[in-house]
């Protein structure tokens, strides 16, 4: 496995107006954000994050979760690091996807690990943590039960209800045996089985559970797992809470930037009135205000006022952050000086700036992840053999196949040349006509155009033809392109990781590692 080349994400297109405008720092965007994506912006960031107040009850907080856990020095090591004034996280957050889902999370976790290591190098007077926050309060269970090997599906199957932090273990053996079908014969893969078994099973929650495996996976570079499931640091924004219950300050402070928007791009995700969900058992529903009352919706839950303020100053856990909400107790315990996301999470992070300055929490640097798709060496000889650019696949197939057909041919399917005779042979006759009659102008144009349309007609049916003759070429463009683009979506956000991760175990990571960079915004493309 080898890094082969970057592309520019802004020349593939793959990125939206506002996503691409905000990583190219387009005047006017100023007010969606504290800081421009860029190393410059770093150390105004650590400056802000000197007077992080809460490191205590973090570490206590992370200790607390990890019990029982076999630490790495390394992770030990970060942990006591975070006592100290300083050092400083950097944080990318995800769902807790069935085996990791979609390759793109271990490339968001790795983005968060290359960034620490790239800031301890600009400024080696400080410490920089890698965090991944784990997403154990969303309860879309149908997102995340499912994981893609060679286009094949992995399922769980479990129908309790709820954060899916908090599901047991049910069902996720048979999802295991499904993987040991796939990658049982795979060198190391017999480990990597048994190392799921090891921690998959048991009566512990799936959070924990995960929580462990991704520690353990990326132990050697001190990854921290957050659990924001956790009482302790729900506590420490009670006020947040409080506020948002009784005043609905997030939409509120979400309107002006959302209008603003609004007039040019388009807003990624829509407020509520009130932007919690009450969490509890296997019940994570939205808080609803109904008159002086609180309900809990698809259930008989009713507060009133003085009773739901009760319920959030005995039980904080009960409580759970929104999309708007999460970014915002993300930064109240963390010493966060970047945020690394996708291209949907940085577009709604550019709605949070006035959420953000309302509740004085500092917003960090908002970072891009890193981006990867692998490529097979045969694949690669191909298109080089056949002088198709790895930038080309990323288009439309339609226009691969003319390319191809145009370099391969030996065959003239163009009549540029025919229509330009017949051009010129139509100007002649337009001319002779109109002066005769002006109004004849439009009825030579009109026939002129039949004459094109027909000839464009018959250079479509040149190319459909060559095409038949080169079937089992284009074909084999086809399938190289469906291995980048499954199901027409980039393949690190359908592939799960663990194939090219078995056959590249003692490397894998460090590769990936090596070719990252989350300012650079390019596509690498590796060589397996």
């Amino acid at each position: 496995m080898k890094l082969n080349q970057g592309l520019k994400l802004k020349e593939l297109g793959m990125l939206t107006p506002l996503v691409t405008d905000y990583l190219m720092g387009k005047s006017g965007l100023e007010r969606l954000y504290t800081h421009k994506p860029e190393m410059a912006s770093i150390q105004a960031a650590i400056d802000a994050k000197q007077s992080f107040s809460n490191r205590e009850v973090l570490v206590n907080a992370l200790y607390h979760q990890y019990n029982g856990y076999d630490l790495s020095t390394q992770t030990q090591q970060n942990i006591e690091a975070l006592k100290k004034e300083n050092t400083f996280s950097v944080c990318a957050a995800h769902q807790l996807c069935l085996f990791t889902g979609p390759s793109f999370f271990i490339f968001k976790i790795l983005s968060a690990i290359k960034l620490s290591q790239e800031l301890k190098a600009q400024f080696p007077q400080h410490n920089f943590v890698p965090v991944y926050w784990m997403g154990s309060e969303d309860h879309d269970f149908e997102e995340i039960s499912k994981a893609m090997l060679y286009g094949k599906p992995i399922t769980w199957e479990n129908d309790e209800k709820g954060a899916i932090g908090r599901y047991s273990l049910r069902g996720i053996d048979t999802s295991i045996d499904q993987l040991s079908d796939l990658i049982g014969s795979f060198d190391h893969g017999e480990k990597f089985i048994s190392d799921l078994k090891h921690f998959f099973s048991g009566n512990g929650s799936y959070g924990k559970a995960f929580q462990a495996w991704i520690l353990d996976l990326f132990k050697s570079y001190g990854l921290l797992v957050i659990d924001q499931d956790n009482t302790q640091l729900k506590a420490l924004i009670q006020p947040i809470i409080k506020s948002e219950l009784l005043d609905g300050v997030i939409q509120k402070n979400l309107k002006s930037n959302e209008a603003y928007l609004n007039k040019t791009y388009h807003v990624q995700a829509n407020s509520r009135d009130l932007n919690l969900f009450y969490l509890k058992d296997q019940i994570r529903s939205r808080i609803e205000r109904k008159g002086d009352d609180f309900v809990v919706v698809n259930t008989k839950l009713n507060f009133t006022e003085k009773e739901m303020l009760q319920e959030l100053k005995e039980h904080p856990e009960r409580f759970s952050p929104n999309v708007f909400l999460r970014p915002i107790y993300q930064e109240t315990i963390l010493p966060n000086v970047a945020f690394i996301g996708g291209p949907g999470e940085i577009a709604y992070w550019l709605q949070l700036k006035d959420v953000f300055d309302f509740f004085k929490v500092y917003q960090p640097v908002v970072l891009l992840r890193d981006m990867a798709v692998m490529m097979n060496s045969s694949h690669l000889q191909k298109i080089k053999d056949w002088e198709i650019e790895i930038s080309d696949l990323f288009t439309h197939y339609d226009q691969i196949a003319k390319k191809f057909i145009a370099q391969e041919s030996q065959n003239l399917l163009s009549l540029n040349s025919e229509k330009e005779s017949i051009q010129a042979i139509f100007s002649l006759i337009k001319s002779r006509a109109m002066s005769i009659d002006r109004n004849l102008e439009r009825s030579v144009d009109a026939e002129q155009q039949k004459v094109f349309n027909s000839l464009s007609n018959i250079e479509s049916k040149l190319i459909r033809a060559e095409k038949r003759n080169f079937e089992q070429q284009l074909n084999q463009l086809d399938n190289i392109q469906n291995k980048l683009l499954p199901n027409k979506i980039l393949q690190e956000r359908f592939e799960n990781f663990v194939p090219v991760y078995l056959k590249n175990k003692d490397t894998y990571f460090e590769i990936l590692l090596e070719s990252f960079n989350p300012f650079e915004q390019s596509l690498k493309v590796f060589e397996i």
